[in-house]
């Protein structure tokens, strides 16, 4: 059974932008540890963080409490599998309320074209 679906748009210009003023603040607000590394080894770190941005904006819908309830950007987190698919993660408040509300399984889609960067996550209870 679907709990929560969340989408979210967004731009790396606009990613690009808050980089720039920022730096490293700007990611450490919303990277996981667990993503940190591939941040700091990442070839188009712009491009990078929007995608996690989006992620991060779509799965908190999804879960229905925005950045509220304790729960952060930075407890979900993303890591890719041996054939490259993204698989969403929970840690903190977040996985706390997963399991509260029986939510077993996470799943992420992540798309971009140009500058825009696409992310749909479905939370499921099985």
């Amino acid at each position: 059974m679907i709990y929560g679906t969340g989408v979210d748009l967004t731009t790396i210009s606009r990613i690009r932008r808050a980089h720039e003023r920022f730096g490293e603040r700007f990611a450490r607000r919303f990277l996981h540890a667990e993503e940190w590394l591939q941040y700091t080894r990442h070839n188009r770190p712009e491009r990078f963080l929007a995608k996690r941005f989006a992620v991060k904006e779509a799965a908190v819908k999804a879960l229905g409490t925005g950045e509220r309830q304790g729960v952060l950007l930075s407890d979900f987190y993303v890591i890719h599998d041996a054939l490259g698919r993204p698989e969403l993660h929970a840690d903190g408040e977040a996985a706390c309320l997963c399991r509260r509300h029986g939510i077993d399984a996470l799943h992420v889609s992540l798309s971009d074209e140009g500058d825009t960067v696409a992310a749909f996550v479905i939370l499921e209870c099985r």
